[in-house]
């Protein structure tokens, strides 16, 4: 063995061998950190992520209570936050940006309007539905009423009348 450590260091292109193996062991080393590390980083980037999407299936159920929607959103503000190479990502800054926009785009586009007007229906029957699952069952019971009252005969009708009764009915615990 020594006699082969010798001859390695005598011969030119035994030098550069062992540098060439150096260098590649160090490499390797510095490629297969970065593999665990950046392997760690995704997959509790995911679990914060599904956590966060249970924790919006549950404050979309109609029997949630307000704070679920703000518990949400800190949870998928923390995901965007403490992981922002996630693959998935951008998934969760969409459902962020529809949790905190929703609501308010739609009365944007009904403020003004009237029942004649294009997409009034169309709007009402959305804003309502995202107050439903944001929790708010007092005010989409009054704006599905609202808009039965002002379209009685509309596209909606019998949908918006099961909605009604649904969120009159008693919440299960």
């Amino acid at each position: 063995m020594s006699e082969l450590l010798a001859i390695l260091r005598a011969s030119r292109w035994g030098r550069w061998a062992g540098l060439a193996l150096i260098i590649l062991a160090a490499v390797g080393l510095g490629w297969g950190g970065w593999m665990v590390w950046s392997t760690r980083a995704e997959s509790h980037g995911a679990v914060a992520l599904a956590q966060a999407r249970f924790l919006l299936a549950q404050a979309q159920t109609p029997n949630a209570v307000p704070e679920a929607k703000e518990r949400v959103q800190k949870a998928l503000e923390d995901v965007v936050a403490q992981y922002p190479r996630l693959s998935s990502g951008a998934q969760a800054a969409y459902q962020l940006g529809n949790l905190r926009f929703a609501e308010k785009s739609f009365a944007e586009t009904v403020k003004g309007a009237g029942p004649k007007d294009f997409l009034y229906e169309e709007a009402m029957s959305d804003m309502a539905r995202v107050q439903e699952l944001g929790g708010k069952r007092a005010a989409a019971l009054e704006t599905y009423q609202k808009l039965l009252k002002e379209l009685p005969d509309g596209r909606r009708a019998e949908e918006l009348r099961a909605r009604v009764a649904t969120l009159q009915s008693p919440v299960k615990p």
